[in-house]
């Protein structure tokens, strides 16, 4: 199905009822989110090995002069995992991500080539870790690229092995020359033949994206050799006084209908996915394309007869959005003939 955007959401607005649509605005507004800790009450999920060395502490916020990232308390700790409230031996439709706030101190007192390393990690449908995607950060404060002085030099790969200068020798090494904040996510999805990806970024603390790169393996088949989240954590760390994380999560993107569009982001979530536009039971041979709030063409027809009392009006309400599909260069005017054709043809509504 072709996805497109905003031709959807102004047929929406322009029906006279979204009661016809049969949707919660709360369910719509809701967050997928499977797990999260920042650390403001406990260190659940992040004392999965019971050993101090495996497990984080709260601390808070000022402790050895880091403000939280949010809220009065955030983690430290030396090698600490986390299981992301639980592992899975199933990968959820529609993917899912990992994110964890880390603070960086480009006034560390570290020495050069100082790193500190943070993976997620995937498992197999054995629930037994496949692979690990890392973010290899390195601390230098020489003259020898990329970047000089105080800066953290960031890659990302499968490495959880620290060797000297990785992160900086990496993969497209972003250079971070500010103390502060910063997210690092892991997205991972279906990278469209069924292959397992992973996008790996890191933001500022005003969200604004400062890099990415994406991982894959062409052995890594979903529900064949991959199955769901696995672990994460620090796999390695010269900073055991410095270093701080918080805003730990792992986040859903299900698709129950399937349609191409996360649950989270559905408004309507139990869409007519057949491939074509069928119009009572007859098959206009048109690609049944869907918006990006996870409506289809065959949804908003069925919600134009539901709306409409008669035939006539069941019509004109069907060339009114083939009209809106054309002028938005969604279908070609052959198509919209066909859907039109077959519309006044039917016995709808």
């Amino acid at each position: 199905m072709r996805t497109y955007f905003n031709v959807f959401r102004q047929h929406f607005l322009s029906l006279t009822t979204i009661a016809v649509i049969g949707l919660s605005l709360s369910t719509s507004q809701a967050t997928a989110q499977d797990f999260f800790n920042g650390f403001e009450t406990d260190t659940t999920g992040w004392n999965v090995i019971p050993i101090p060395v495996f497990s984080a502490q709260r601390v808070p916020s000022g402790d050895l002069g880091i403000p939280s990232a949010s809220g009065d308390w955030h983690a430290t700790g030396i090698l600490p995992v986390t299981d992301w409230g639980g592992t899975s031996s199933e990968f959820p439709v529609g993917g899912y991500l990992t994110t964890v706030d880390i603070y960086l101190d480009v006034d560390t007192f570290a020495g050069n080539d100082s790193q500190l390393y943070f993976s997620s990690s995937i498992n197999d449908t054995a629930n037994i870790r496949l692979r690990n995607f890392v973010f290899n950060l390195g601390f230098y404060n020489d003259n020898i690229g990329p970047g000089s002085g105080n800066r953290f030099v960031i890659s990302a790969s499968n490495n959880v092995i620290k060797f000297p200068n990785f992160a900086r020798e990496g993969l497209s090494p972003l250079v971070v020359g500010t103390t502060g904040w910063y997210t690092f996510t892991h997205v991972f999805r279906d990278n469209g033949s069924g292959v397992l990806e992973v996008e790996m970024v890191v933001s500022d603390a005003n969200g604004a994206e400062l890099a990415n790169w994406v991982l894959s393996n062409s052995f890594d088949v979903i529900g064949e050799t991959v199955g769901g989240n696995g672990d994460g954590g620090f796999t390695a760390n010269d900073f055991v006084l410095g270093l701080a994380f918080d805003n730990s999560a792992k986040l859903s993107s299900s698709d129950s209908d399937g349609d191409g569009v996360p649950d989270a982001d559905d408004l309507y979530p139990n869409s007519d996915v057949r491939p074509t536009v069928i119009i009572d039971g007859n098959d206009t041979g048109v690609e049944n394309s869907v918006d990006e709030i996870g409506c289809t063409i065959n949804d908003l027809i069925q919600i134009i007869a539901d709306s409409d009392s008669n035939h006539g009006a069941f019509v004109k309400g069907v060339a009114k959005l083939t009209n809106d599909l054309k002028k938005n260069g969604l279908i070609s005017g052959k198509e919209k003939g066909k859907i039109q054709s077959v519309a006044a043809k039917s016995s709808l509504p």
